[in-house]
């Protein structure tokens, strides 16, 4: 839904993988861990919309967006070597949930399917009883498949 200079709305789909884990320093300074291996696991899906701003220069399109989308959540925690035991009931913990991200970002054509990126986004995403947010601030640079884009240089 955008004209030839890219300026209007668009849909996204995207999905996401984040992983940590407890490291040793944590451990030298904590002498009263529950477990000594501990990883967290965050996998997320977002289909969202963004308001899409651009203009063509040097060839290339470049566009900044504001976005916001529903998130879906499913998180995983997994403690090892705990000190309850092997197979001490909150060793792993597995929960899902909603909430919401939005963000502003900058992207830069580098072929007419694919671009460069750089976004900041926040979220409000509650996991489990206390429903602490696993969201807050966040920066993602990367690619970008581009779908339906009027041709740059290429």
């Amino acid at each position: 839904m955008r004209n030839a200079s890219g300026n209007g709305a668009d849909f996204f789909v995207r999905a996401g993988y984040r992983y940590y884990w407890t490291t040793d320093d944590v451990l030298e300074r904590e002498d009263d861990y529950v477990y000594e291996d501990n990883s967290v696991h965050l996998l997320s899906f977002d289909v969202g919309v963004r308001a899409v701003f651009g203009a063509y220069f040097l060839g290339q399109l470049w566009q900044v967006y504001a976005l916001a989308a529903p998130r879906f959540l499913y998180f995983r925690s997994l403690g090892r070597k705990s000190r309850y035991g092997r197979w001490h009931p909150d060793s792993e913990t597995n929960l899902y949930s909603i909430g919401v991200i939005t963000g502003i970002g900058f992207e830069v054509t580098v072929f007419r399917f694919m671009g460069l990126f750089c976004e900041m986004n926040v979220g409000y995403v509650p996991v489990g009883e206390s429903n602490r947010n696993v969201e807050g601030i966040q920066l993602y640079l990367g690619l970008t498949y581009r779908n339906g884009v009027s041709p740059g240089w290429w």
